[in-house]
C-alpha cells in the first residue's frame, strides 16, 4: 500500500522532511508537471536572456466569465486557451455519464487565482521591507551618531542588504523569491487549496476526475504544478498553445520563439524609470526616518574634571531637503551598482569593482544625451552582474549569461584575463549610442 503524504506547514521540521520526501516519491516527474520549487522556479520570471520581466498589462485579458465569485485574468494568450480548455470541460461533464462531481471538480472549471499585479507586490514588500528596517536596525541607531546624514544611511542600509540578502530595487525583487509565477501571468487555479498540506495535494490528484483534467491541460498548452497541482502553467514552448500565442502577436509570425513572446507581451525592468524610482525610494525612506529621529547625540569629551555639563550634545541629522541629498547621476549610478551588488550579495573584489566604476564613468561622461547614458549605464550594470540563473558563482570567475535558441540559459566565456572582463559589451554600445 502506497504511503500518503501527511505533513503541511504547520507540522514540526521532521514531519514535513518526511512528508516532502513521500511527495516526491508519490508523485513522479510526468511530462505534464511542472516543478517551480526545484527545477525551474524562474519560469516566467525572467526572458530568454535571464533578465527579470513582467507582464505588459496592455496584453492582460479576462478569464473568468459574468457569473464566476472573482474576475480574473492572465494575458490574452493564456485567456484565450484557458477559454477553450473550460468549454472543453463543461461539454465531457455535461456528456459523459461516467463523470460527476467530486470534492475537487463539478461541472466547471471555475478560476480561484490569476494573475496578480507584481507592481504593486514590490510596493507593499517595500513598506514591509521598511518596517522591518525601522525595527530591527534603524530603531536602536534613533539617538546614535551613525547616522548623521543621508549618505550614513545609505551605508547603513547596504549593510542590512549585504547581511540579510533583500532585496531592494524592483529589480532585485523581480527576480527574487517574492515573485510567484502568479506575477507573470501565465498560471491560473481553479482550487482554493492550502499551499502546504501535502495530503490535500495527492487527495486532488487521486480524484476520478484528475485525469480527464490532465489530459486537457496537454491538449491546450498547459503544464500541472507538480507541488501544487490545482494550479496550472502556460507552456510557451507547446505546440498545442502556439495558435493562441500567434494569433496575438501584433506582427504577422508563422513560427516564434520564446524571445519574440517576452517581446511582445513582457517588459524589463532594465529602464530609466526603475532608476529614479530606485532613488526615490531612497529618500523617501531617509525621510521618514528622519522625521522621527530629527536629531542625535554626540559624546563631548571634557577634560576639566571640574566640568559638570552634560556628556553629549544634541545635533541635527542632515536634512532630507539638503540640497546633498540630491546626488549627481553619476553619483546616483554609482550608488545603485553598489545596491545591486549588495542586494544580490554577489562577491566582487575590489579590483573588479573599480574596473566596473571606470566604465560607468566612461559611460556617463562619454554620452551626451543624459537618458541615453542613464539607460547604457544600467544596461552596462545589468550586464556585468549577470542574471539570476548563473550569479552562485563570484563575479570574479565568471561573467554571467547569454542564451542559445533552444532558451536555455548557459553561462558566457570567462572573463578576459588582461582586462579582467568581458568589455566588448561595452565598446559596441559606446560605438552605438
Amino acid at each position: 500500500m502506497a504511503r500518503t503524504p501527511f505533513g503541511n506547514n504547520s507540522s514540526d521540521s521532521a514531519t514535513i522532511y518526511k512528508s516532502r520526501d513521500l511527495y516526491e516519491e508519490f508523485n513522479p516527474d510526468e511530462i505534464v508537471l511542472l516543478d517551480l520549487w526545484n527545477t525551474i522556479p524562474l519560469y516566467g520570471k525572467v526572458d530568454d536572456e535571464g533578465a527579470p520581466i513582467f507582464p505588459k498589462e496592455s496584453q492582460l485579458g479576462y478569464i473568468s466569465r459574468p457569473t464566476d465569485d472573482l474576475q480574473l485574468a492572465t494575458l490574452n494568450f493564456v485567456a484565450n486557451a484557458f477559454s477553450k480548455m473550460r468549454d472543453h470541460y463543461g461539454f465531457i461533464f455535461k456528456t459523459n455519464p461516467e463523470v460527476g462531481p467530486s470534492p475537487f471538480f463539478n461541472n466547471d472549471l471555475q478560476p480561484t487565482r490569476a494573475w496578480e499585479s507584481p507592481l504593486r507586490a514590490y510596493s507593499d514588500y517595500i513598506q514591509e521591507f521598511y518596517d522591518e528596517f525601522f525595527n530591527t536596525i534603524l530603531a536602536p541607531l534613533g539617538e546614535s551618531k551613525d547616522i548623521k546624514n543621508f549618505d550614513d544611511f545609505t551605508t547603513v542600509l547596504l549593510d542590512y542588504l549585504k547581511n540579510e540578502r533583500k532585496a531592494f530595487t524592483r529589480m532585485g525583487h523581480g527576480e527574487s523569491a517574492k515573485i510567484s509565477v502568479l506575477n507573470t501571468g501565465l498560471a491560473i487555479e481553479i482550487f482554493d487549496g492550502d499551499y502546504g498540506d501535502d495530503a490535500q495535494s495527492v487527495s486532488f490528484i487521486n480524484d476520478p476526475n484528475y485525469p480527464i483534467y490532465e489530459e486537457l491541460c496537454r491538449k491546450y498548452g498547459f503544464k500541472i504544478d507538480k507541488n501544487i497541482p490545482w494550479r496550472i502553467i502556460a507552456n510557451i514552448k507547446s505546440n498545442n498553445l502556439a495558435p493562441f500565442i500567434r494569433e496575438r502577436f501584433s506582427i504577422s509570425l508563422e513560427t516564434f520563439k520564446a524571445r519574440d513572446v517576452f517581446k511582445q507581451f513582457f517588459n524589463e525592468y532594465n529602464t530609466i524609470t526603475f532608476f529614479d524610482e530606485f532613488y526615490d525610494y531612497l529618500k523617501i525612506l531617509y525621510t521618514t526616518f528622519y522625521q522621527s529621529n530629527q536629531f542625535y547625540k554626540e559624546a563631548v569629551f571634557n577634560t576639566d574634571k571640574f566640568c559638570k555639563g552634560t556628556p553629549y550634545r544634541i545635533m541635527e541629522r542632515e536634512s532630507p531637503l539638503s540640497p546633498k541629498v540630491d546626488k549627481t547621476l553619476e553619483e546616483k549610478l554609482l550608488l545603485f551598482y553598489k545596491f545591486r551588488l549588495a542586494e544580490l550579495g554577489l562577491q566582487a573584489s575590489k579590483k573588479r569593482q573599480a574596473f566596473h566604476v571606470k566604465n560607468l564613468i566612461s559611460i556617463i561622461r562619454s554620452i551626451k544625451d543624459k537618458s541615453v547614458a542613464t539607460q547604457k549605464s544600467i544596461e552596462y550594470i545589468q550586464y556585468n552582474l549577470g542574471t539570476a540563473a548563473f550569479r552562485e558563482v563570484p563575479l570574479d570567475e565568471n561573467n554571467l549569461t547569454r542564451t542559445n535558441d533552444s532558451v536555455i540559459i548557459s553561462a558566457q566565456g570567462q572573463f578576459n584575463k588582461r582586462t579582467g572582463e568581458n568589455s566588448r559589451y561595452l565598446t559596441d554600445d559606446l560605438s552605438n549610442p
